[in-house]
């Protein structure tokens, strides 16, 4: 379940930083509210839904195991993609004169800067909370399997939480005092 739970935690706040990124747009263009626009709500979800599939695919779905520098190189790739699909979707079906180019634009830089901020946001809590990272085991000699774990200890936003270290050379697990 921790998986799942890792999961739904970055999905929501991934859609509210695309959804964010586009009323941020929309009030420094002048535009009361993104509810006014019908179109606009069909992008957002078109959008998101094309983002967080292009996430699934690189595995930020819960992105455990990868580290920030690469789940930040992931999340830019994958938005930006998303950002021209959108654009040459709206070309081929010619509603290019329905949608601001600036709030296109202006919504995805912001959606550059959201959506790695808001997941680094997230985590911070469920990490002290003891909420993010998948229960793991460790398997190794003993000096490696502690050295794995201190790894890990230091760096819980990887999702991997060591409960437990296996000696190979000692058949006996030795659990995680911290």
């Amino acid at each position: 379940y921790a998986r799942l739970w890792m999961s739904g935690c970055l999905f929501l706040v991934d859609m509210l930083s695309i959804g964010l990124s586009f009323f941020i747009a929309f009030q420094l263009r002048g535009i009361p509210s993104l509810t006014q626009s019908i179109e606009y709500k069909e992008l957002v979800i078109l959008l998101t839904i094309t983002t967080t599939a292009l996430f699934f695919r690189k595995g930020l779905y819960p992105s455990v195991g990868i580290h920030y520098v690469d789940e930040l190189k992931y999340i830019v790739g994958s938005t930006a993609l998303a950002y021209l699909i959108i654009i040459g979707v709206t070309f081929l079906l010619q509603t290019g004169l329905i949608y601001s180019r600036f709030i296109l634009f202006l919504s995805g830089i912001l959606s550059l800067i959201l959506i790695p901020l808001s997941r680094y946001l997230i985590r911070r809590p469920l990490i002290k909370w003891h909420l993010w990272g998948e229960p793991s085991l460790i398997i190794g000699d003993q000096i490696s399997a502690r050295s794995l774990q201190n790894y890990f200890m230091v760096n819980l936003q990887l999702g991997i939480r060591p409960i437990a270290v296996l000696d190979l050379q000692s058949p006996m697990m030795i659990k995680d005092e911290s």
